[in-house]
């Protein structure tokens, strides 16, 4: 249960939780100056995580080690995050395509193949996950080695923010405590 804590003429929010939030915050406040700042902190010895991915259950076997997940478009929240590639400046993808989706195995995120064909070759240490779209769903193929995804914790970007302002200009906030993880790559 969360409860507000003001302090100061600013805000602090304290969480008094421990579990994984799969929502993105939203804030309309900021705070009135470098002085006075909104704060939101987890509650002393509490671990709050703030996550962008969606378990996936589900997953039929294709053949040896590769399943795939049929994943229908109104799943996600705004956009399919695997029909959208990274791009940038920053970015230099030396001509292959990469989606700002991902898949987590146990947490971990998995490589994307650059074609269905690279999931032939076993690779146990980086597993491999190849997305096919059309208009409506996507289908998801992954290595899945000498486990069954169904029994593990699969996960996909459902997310392209965690923690954002309503508009811009909303300043002095301050994040203490969280742990940000699996939001789409931008």
């Amino acid at each position: 249960m969360a409860y507000i804590n003001a302090k100061n003429n600013g805000w602090d929010i304290e969480t008094d939780l421990n579990f994984e939030v799969m929502k993105v915050i939203t804030t309309k406040n900021g705070g009135a100056s470098n002085e006075k700042r909104i704060t939101y902190k987890a509650a002393k010895g509490e671990n709050v995580v703030i996550k962008g991915s969606e378990m996936i259950k589900g997953w039929e076997k294709v053949s040896g080690d590769i399943w795939e997940k049929e994943i229908d478009d109104s799943y996600f929240e705004n956009t399919n995050l695997f029909k959208e590639e990274v791009k940038g400046y920053w970015f230099f993808p030396e001509g292959k395509n990469y989606h700002t989706g991902l898949v987590y195995l146990n947490g971990v995120w998995m490589k994307e193949a650059q074609d269905k064909k690279e999931l032939d070759e076993l690779n146990k240490e980086t597993p491999l996950w190849f997305v096919k779209n059309d208009d409506k769903k996507i289908v998801v193929f992954a290595q899945f080695p000498d486990v069954n995804p169904n029994d593990e914790v699969v996960e996909i970007n459902t997310k392209k923010t965690l923690f954002h302002t309503q508009e811009l200009g909303i300043n002095f906030i301050t994040i203490n405590g969280f742990e940000f993880k699996h939001a789409a790559t931008s």
